[in-house]
């Protein structure tokens, strides 16, 4: 290629077949524009040097074994349509993924995804993020045009455009739906099926049943992703009941506001008798989530994996029973769950903190959790003693039932102007090996102190245990 001023050109754009250029073209299955590709300036093509490419081709894609597409940027502008005809038809797409502001351009909706819908066909993962777009009615009809979608994900929060009837439609059309993503605002989305259906107030709504919900509606979806906003009405509806029928996993996005109505969607939820998985994440930075909430929604769920990805964990004063402490607290959480396999609370406790010795209530009262992320003050009060203390807390732990827990990840919220001693290696590695026979990694969560001292003790963890396995050994033999 040439440039003449700002703009490039080919001289001979048929030399390019049968050259060097052709043969890599039929080995490229990625074309990604991001901000990682330090675009410094946007290439300007002549628009002669699309047509010749295409005469070219003969109607052939240029990338013929090109699998997927990624836009991913904030800044530069969507590419020129006639770019985007040159890989089309192409048979062997599988996942398109734009973000930024290639969906700020009309372009976009009114040729760009129907090309792709239309000389596409075999998209199996379309994915659409934008923090503030707003977006045209266009898009939710032209998204009905996937047949072969098996993941659709949608990010789009400030999009108040959703048809009442998207929905319905999708679980019609897209009937091979096995993982769907929905963070646009469904309350709207909702109440407009509600009207539609007849009902006057919402108040007066006769709730759909999602044990009785339509069938023929995503018949395969496996896993469901919404944003959560002050309740979660839309599995009250005919096509949100059907979405969460046949689900094994849900993720809630979900806002401070909607966090008190938990308890009551857990009880919606009961209803979804395949739920083994649930993810709450939070919408805006910092956000609290009380231990009462938390162990009202997990008494009314038969989880297997249950994720809080939220900023802090708010202990709540217990009128029943149960110690205003984060390490009461804790312990209150993780008894009883006998089918709980997993279970990762937030990073941070809100004005307190559980102590390291919380962690022998893992095996005390969960003893077939195989995996945990907590937050812990690893601080020890008195080096002279709570070695002593710390091995009696487990001394119990012997004589019962072994934990069966694998991976622990850890959030050490322990003060920066409280440095470790030598000790506390060895007490630590100690009491953790002692707690967790079985353990084969300690994981560190990204905002964890310390770093550095957990590697350290990572490595005497696993000292202590091949020590302890080889004694086992020679003492059978």
């Amino acid at each position: 290629m040439k440039k003449v001023g700002d703009v490039y050109n080919v001289t001979d754009v048929a030399s390019l077949a049968g050259t060097s250029f052709s043969a890599y073209a039929k080995r490229v299955q990625i074309l990604e524009i991001s901000e990682r590709m330090d675009l410094k300036a946007e290439i300007k093509v002549d628009s002669s040097v699309y047509l010749h490419v295409s005469e070219v081709l003969g109607g052939a894609p240029l990338l013929p074994s090109l699998h997927s597409i990624r836009l991913l940027t904030t800044t530069t502008t969507f590419p020129p349509g006639l770019a985007i005809r040159l890989l089309l038809p192409c048979p062997a797409l599988q996942a398109v993924q734009i973000a930024g502001s290639a969906l700020d351009s009309p372009w976009f909706y009114q040729i760009g995804l129907p090309l792709l819908a239309s000389r596409a066909r075999s998209i199996k993962h379309l994915a659409l993020s934008h923090d503030t777009a707003k977006i045209p009615p266009l898009l939710w009809s032209t998204m009905l045009s996937f047949p072969e979608l098996d993941k659709l994900d949608i990010r789009l929060p400030q999009s108040n455009s959703v048809p009442g009837q998207f929905l319905t439609q999708l679980g019609t059309r897209a009937n091979r739906l096995l993982d769907l993503n929905l963070h646009v605002p469904l309350d709207r989305l909702a109440n407009v099926e509600f009207n539609q259906a007849g009902y006057r107030t919402l108040r007066r709504v006769n709730e759909v049943s999602i044990a009785n919900a339509d069938e023929s509606l995503y018949p395969n979806l496996d896993s469901l992703s919404v944003l959560y906003s002050s309740e979660l009405r839309l599995l009250q509806c005919v096509s949100g009941a059907s979405a969460a029928r046949h689900i094994t996993s849900l993720t809630l996005h979900i806002s401070p506001i909607s966090i008190s109505n938990l308890p009551q969607t857990a009880h919606t939820l009961a209803a979804c008798r395949h739920l083994k998985r649930v993810t709450l994440k939070e919408t805006q930075p910092e956000t609290s989530i009380g231990t009462d909430g938390v162990l009202r929604f997990m008494g009314a769920l038969k989880l297997e994996d249950f994720v809080i990805d939220v900023s802090r964990l708010k202990v709540d004063d217990y009128s029943q029973n149960c110690l205003s402490t984060a390490d009461g607290s804790l312990e209150n959480i993780l008894r009883g769950r006998e089918g709980l396999r997993s279970l990762v609370l937030p990073c941070k406790w809100l004005d307190t903190s559980a102590s390291l010795n919380s962690l022998v209530s893992i095996p005390r009262v969960a003893p077939s959790m195989r995996c945990v992320g907590l937050a812990i003050d690893s601080s020890l009060t008195s080096h002279a003693d709570e070695l002593p203390k710390l091995i009696s807390s487990t001394s119990l732990l012997r004589s019962s039932q072994s934990s069966e827990l694998v991976e622990l990840e850890i959030c050490d919220v322990r003060a920066p102007s409280n440095p470790f001693s030598p000790f506390e290696y060895q007490a630590i590695a100690q009491f953790i090996d002692t707690c967790f026979p079985k353990l084969t990694s300690i994981r560190l969560h990204p905002t964890s102190t310390f770093r550095d001292f957990w590697t350290c003790v990572e490595q005497l963890r696993i000292v202590y245990k091949e020590m302890r396995l080889l004694s086992s050994r020679l003492t059978r033999n």
